[in-house]
């Protein structure tokens, strides 16, 4: 992304170009993908990102559960997954409210039916279901049913220190 980074001194820059495709379900994965085009003539150059179009939409939402406890009993299975599959459901909307553009190719078409869905669900507090039986119930709508749920808790010292100081105010 961008021009590049200017070495100190100015003697050459750094471009660092990524994978055109999602290759990790992360935060930076979400972003748009791009290829570069470099133009050099004698010693001037010029570097254009250009935007891929027919990339596989993937999108990443984080859901803390705690912030739910008032609405929801997440000790209970069932409720928990209904939760996380209206989760889900709403990011497949907003990511095909956000590309709505005509498929070129088959394979873009496949890419646009079958986005890359993560959910970062910190259970801090409550137990889990199992993420590939959740993901079951999306076979035929995103292309990572079983990697959909990644249940993470809040480390233990960062929520002492945050109690703490709360305690202290």
């Amino acid at each position: 992304s961008g021009a590049g980074t200017e070495a100190v001194g100015n003697n050459f820059v750094v471009l660092q170009p990524g994978s055109t495709v999602a290759t990790s379900l992360v935060e930076g994965e979400a972003e748009d993908k791009h290829v570069g085009l470099l133009e050099v003539r004698g010693d001037q150059w010029k570097f254009t990102a250009l935007p891929l179009e027919t990339v596989r939409p993937f999108i990443l939402k984080d859901v803390v559960l705690q912030d739910y406890e008032q609405e929801y009993d997440f000790n209970d299975e069932p409720t928990l997954m209904a939760f996380l599959e209206e989760k889900v459901e709403a990011a497949i909307l907003e990511l095909r409210e956000r590309h709505t553009t005509t498929a070129l190719t088959k394979a873009a078409e496949n890419r646009a039916k079958f986005p890359l869905v993560r959910l970062r669900v910190d259970y801090s507090g409550y137990s889990t279901c199992n993420p590939q039986r959740f993901g079951q119930r999306f076979v035929d709508k995103v292309a990572n049913p079983s990697d959909i749920l990644l249940f993470t808790r809040k480390a233990r010292k960062k929520a002492e220190a945050a109690a703490a100081a709360e305690a202290r105010d």
